[in-house]
């Protein structure tokens, strides 16, 4: 198992910063950089249930994953279970909102079961998939801040 995750505190109520990461088709290609776009079933926001349809970029390789919406507690958490493999992991996304001093904690967790080549090179990968995890952070926290 390949684990990592990444926070930042954002100067948003917690329901802004829930409400904004919560509509994936509207804003996460906006702040994540990896994603070119995404679908959601039933469209809107996300709930227990719905399905992401997403396109991925990613060092210069194109790929698609669905994802199932397997926890979900408003303003609090988003969990999102990847149905097969994308980019040598079958991961799992937890996106975690909390109060903090000036708006919203957010953490995104990453948990992935690695497979094939990603076996063996995961465990170097690792600090290059946790930088980059902390990008997507500091993306949304960039981005949301801005649009104050």
């Amino acid at each position: 198992m390949i684990s990592f995750e990444s926070s930042v505190e954002i100067a948003r109520p917690v329901p802004d910063v829930f409400a904004y990461v919560a509509d994936p088709a509207a804003h996460e290609p906006r702040w994540h950089t990896d994603v070119v776009r995404v679908r959601t079933e039933p469209e809107g926001p996300v709930a227990l249930g719905s399905v992401l349809h997403a396109t991925f970029r990613v060092l210069g390789r194109a790929a698609a994953g669905d994802a199932d919406v397997v926890g979900f507690e408003p303003d609090r958490v988003i969990r999102y279970a990847f149905r097969a493999p994308t980019f040598g992991l079958r991961p799992t996304l937890t996106y975690a909102f909390a109060p903090a001093p000036t708006g919203t904690r957010f953490t995104r967790r990453v948990d992935g079961e690695p497979f094939g080549l990603m076996r063996l090179v995961g465990p170097l990968m690792r600090p290059a998939l946790a930088r980059r995890n902390a990008s997507f952070t500091k993306h949304l926290q960039r981005r949301l801040e801005a649009s104050r």
